[in-house]
């Protein structure tokens, strides 16, 4: 290593510190008189490297604390009183640093990894969650959109923390953020899912109390019921700038429509739920709200979106496309892309107006949801003249008794009665949005 040539000690400065030239050979120590026991070490090659020294029973040592200028002088000062104070108090400060990396290695090595690519030491929130998911939630009806209200709500924000400091006050900003958007069933359902995880770690060990005790679930708003249902020029709108927007949310809203199946099962849809042969859609009762498996028919121009669509992942029909993940999710992001789904129909219908002579200025679109498709469909079919229990089973509604038919026959039978209805449906969609010539629409008597 070479001899070591300690200089005088002296107030050092940050230009003395830059001003020491290397020695011919060996090392040099600059002690400085502000912080007893804080040195420079600079060696023939140029290197600067901080150290504090000190005596622990009875022996000399010496502890690094970092190169210079990564390490400056006024950090080295603090670090070295740091040490010191630790002296004084009969701790090493070399075996406390050795023990809190040892300590860093291990957590690193029971951190947990999240798919999306962070990473979650234990003890924290994510850590926590992450585990819930992959040994609870994973298995369960809907586990992805569990996930997806996770990751989308409190994951971004808690975490990093450890799962002990989660408070009341914690949640209550989110779920107060949720009701005051106008979202009380949101904030009602990340309620019940924060609850769960929080028991969840009480039973696992992680935490002795849940914060979630005495919290009360903001109160439900009074539900309003909906009536929106698209106008033929809105549909006819809305299929076209579908068609702009391309995959795959213009495909997805082409099958909402067609289909009148919820939102959430045409975005989880999977391969092998479909048989294109036989024109037919089975969802599997894990995906289906009312936890029955469901048989629906498929239209031609439904064959035809299907048949088209590329394959980006081997089991999911919708996704984002290819992002080198092991697990792809189901597409989400509804938001903007209805937000663009929007501004291309207002396009579309006042191009129209303006064409017409009409001031295009005059032309709004009235607010509607995704859902509304949904009832869309049904009133179409009604226009068709489809009775409303194969309308009622078209949809998949609750297995009631309705109009004195049985809930068992309801369950299992109309299926050839639905296959007509879709295909009076996907002929009027044709006629509507200039679909073949020769596209006839047929009413259905019930």
């Amino acid at each position: 290593m070479g001899e070591i040539q300690e200089m005088a000690r002296k107030n050092l400065t940050v230009a003395s510190v830059e001003r020491v030239r290397p020695p011919k050979s060996g090392r040099v120590e600059m002690l400085d008189a502000i912080v007893p026991g804080l040195a420079l070490r600079v060696t023939s090659k140029g290197g600067k490297t901080w150290a504090v020294r000190y005596r622990i029973d009875g022996k000399q040592r010496r502890m690094t604390l970092g190169p210079f200028p990564r390490i400056e002088l006024d950090r080295a000062r603090e670090k070295a009183r740091d040490a010191l104070e630790l002296v004084d108090k009969g701790i090493d400060p070399a075996e406390e640093l050795k023990v809190a990396k040892e300590r860093q290695t291990a957590q690193r090595r029971a951190s947990v990894t999240d798919p999306e690519g962070d990473a979650y030491e234990a003890g924290t929130f994510g850590a926590v969650v992450l585990q819930f998911i992959k040994r609870v939630q994973s298995d369960k009806r809907r586990g992805w959109e569990f996930e997806r209200i996770v990751r989308r709500e409190i994951l971004p924000d808690w975490g990093h923390r450890p799962i002990t400091e989660i408070t009341k006050r914690d949640i209550n900003t989110v779920l107060d953020g949720l009701v005051d958007a106008g979202k009380p069933a949101a904030a009602n359902r990340l309620h019940a899912i924060i609850r769960r995880i929080f028991n969840w770690a009480i039973g696992r060990g992680e935490i002795l109390n849940s914060p979630c005790v005495g919290l009360e679930a903001p109160a439900p708003a009074a539900k309003k019921s909906r009536d929106r249902v698209l106008s033929d020029d809105e549909i006819r709108a809305m299929w076209e700038a579908s068609g702009k927007m391309g995959w795959p949310f213009g495909q997805f809203f082409r099958l909402l429509l067609l289909t009148g199946q919820r939102r959430e099962e045409v975005a989880g849809m999977e391969r092998s739920e479909l048989n294109l042969d036989e024109a037919k859609w089975t969802i599997p009762a894990e995906r289906v709200k009312m936890d029955r498996e469901h048989d629906v028919p498929l239209s031609a121009t439904a064959i035809e979106i299907l048949d088209d669509l590329p394959e980006f992942d081997k089991k999911l029909v919708f996704t984002s496309g290819p992002r080198g993940k092991k697990k792809a999710n189901p597409i989400s992001g509804w938001s903007r892309s209805k937000r663009r789904l929007d501004e291309l129909m207002l396009e579309i219908l006042r191009k129209e107006a303006e064409d017409r002579g009409d001031d295009p200025e005059n032309i709004e679109i009235a607010n509607w949801r995704l859902h509304d498709l949904r009832r869309t469909f049904a009133t179409g079919l009604a226009k068709l003249n489809v009775p409303l229990h194969i309308t009622s089973a078209a949809l998949n509604h609750a297995p009631s008794t309705l109009m004195g038919v049985t809930a068992i026959y309801n369950r299992h039978a109309y299926f050839e009665e639905r296959r007509h209805a879709h295909d009076a449906w996907d002929a009027y969609l044709r006629q509507l949005t200039g679909g073949k010539p020769d596209d006839k629409v047929v009413a259905l008597h019930g």
